[in-house]
């Protein structure tokens, strides 16, 4: 995403390019939380990214609340059998997304 090969990331976030490597194989995990903040502050990636879920995150109560309205729209859809209602439910969260993709916020 930032073009950086493993050294550069490496000396970047701390870690030695062979720990970095080991990340991306799978061989090693980065599991802990203060470490997956660090990163996503290095890299200036939104927490969610890397599993952390913060209440103040924009991006993160973004998508809670696009999965409450799909749940609401699925059970529009089963209940009423009515195809409008449900694409009059979706209509808004299209356009917020066109609206985020549009401001830079892809993940």
């Amino acid at each position: 995403m930032h073009g950086l090969n493993q050294t550069a990331l490496g000396e970047l976030l701390g870690y030695d390019k062979t720990y970095i490597s080991a990340l991306e194989l799978g061989k090693r995990v980065l599991d802990d939380v203060g470490s997956r903040r660090r990163v996503c502050e290095a890299l200036r990636l939104p927490p969610h990214v890397l599993g952390i879920t913060d209440p103040t995150d924009t991006d993160h109560r973004a998508m809670l609340q696009f999965g409450e309205s799909t749940v609401r729209l699925a059970e529009i859809a089963r209940q009423s059998g009515h195809a409008s209602e449900a694409v009059s439910e979706l209509w808004p969260l299209v356009a917020r997304l066109e609206a985020r993709v549009e401001h830079g916020h892809t993940e």
